[in-house]
């Protein structure tokens, strides 16, 4: 196993970010799981909200999310990805939260597809494939040569799902023990949570260890490599656990770090805290996932709310 970096998060960076809220859900049931542009700009969301699948134009005035689509036979909606111009994969089922896995035979992949690009009434949703054994699908990413298929990633069983959203086909394309949640945990934990591709390498957060990571993996998403620690993110703070992330097109990660943080790890695996809590201004309630504008000059954030309360916030910072 190839290690960069294993540190203490250092702090805050020092020049003047500014986190805006854009939209917080008025329920605490409302939790944001993930985030992805359509290629208008506008911002679509996954849900753990009756797998309602939400989107908005962050350039109004008074941004506000419209119900997209809602999964069938799902109560939560996890990792997206597009796989053609405006249609977007997403993983889905039926969440138990006492175990933070799917129940047993609930998980499937559906097809979001938004003609034109516009969201609202010609928004459509299938569902293209099953898959009965999966724990709890969470991350998704495209194989970028063959962009029908994409990779989905299972955070109880550490198993990586190769499903072809044109076929419906599904296989393993591998299983490694660093995308597991580790030997004998506690029943709520959660491994490998964050994927994405990224100059031949698939990077990987996991959220009971604390590590970010890669594989080198081949064209059709098997892996070719063993895994690379990248980073630690060990915190003070006990309850900060990795979420998803952002990939910036110099290789920089924007990690989720809930409950209050956001973390960055340069190309060579130097992590730090980019923001934390209300230290650039809006209060982040435990951040979930991040996306950058096409233009990388904005950096969107989900969180999942506050518990109690109100729900999930996007928020955006300007880079």
């Amino acid at each position: 196993m190839k290690r960069f970096a294993t540190l203490l998060l250092a702090a805050p960076v020092a020049w003047a970010l500014q986190v805006r809220q854009l939209y917080q859900f008025p329920d605490a049931s409302q939790f944001l799981e993930n985030i992805a542009l359509l290629q208008s700009g506008n911002l679509i969301l996954s849900t753990f909200d009756h797998a309602r699948v939400y989107a908005m134009d962050p350039n109004d005035e008074d941004p506000i999310p419209d119900i997209l689509v809602q999964v069938p036979d799902s109560t939560a909606t996890t990792g997206i990805a597009e796989v053609a111009d405006n249609v977007f994969a997403i993983s889905a089922g039926n969440l138990n939260r006492s175990t933070s896995s799917f129940e047993s035979g609930s998980a499937k992949i559906a097809l979001i597809t938004l003609p034109g690009g516009c969201y609202g009434a010609a928004a459509s949703v299938k569902v293209v494939a099953q898959l009965p054994d999966a724990g709890l699908l969470n991350g998704m990413a495209v194989l970028p040569k063959h962009r029908d298929v994409v990779l989905s990633v299972d955070s109880k069983t550490g198993q990586v799902f190769r499903i072809d959203t044109k076929t419906g086909q599904v296989d393993i394309a591998f299983q490694d023990e660093h995308l597991t949640p580790g030997a004998n945990p506690p029943p709520t934990a959660i491994g490998v949570n964050g994927a994405k591709i990224f100059h031949g390498y698939l990077y990987v957060t996991n959220s009971q260890t604390m590590a970010v990571g890669r594989f080198k993996i081949d064209e059709y998403g098997n892996k070719s490599g063993e895994f690379e620690l990248v980073a630690s993110l060990a915190l003070s703070n006990p309850d900060a656990v990795p979420d998803d992330f952002a990939v910036a097109k110099d290789g920089t990660l924007y990690v989720a770090l809930p409950p209050t943080s956001l973390a960055k790890v340069t190309p060579d695996g130097q992590p730090s805290v980019f923001v934390n809590g209300s230290s650039a201004g809006a209060f982040l309630y435990s951040p979930s996932s991040a996306a950058f504008s096409f233009d990388e000059k904005t950096l969107f954030i989900t969180t999942s709310g506050t518990g109690s309360g109100k729900g999930g916030q996007i928020l955006a910072i300007d880079m």
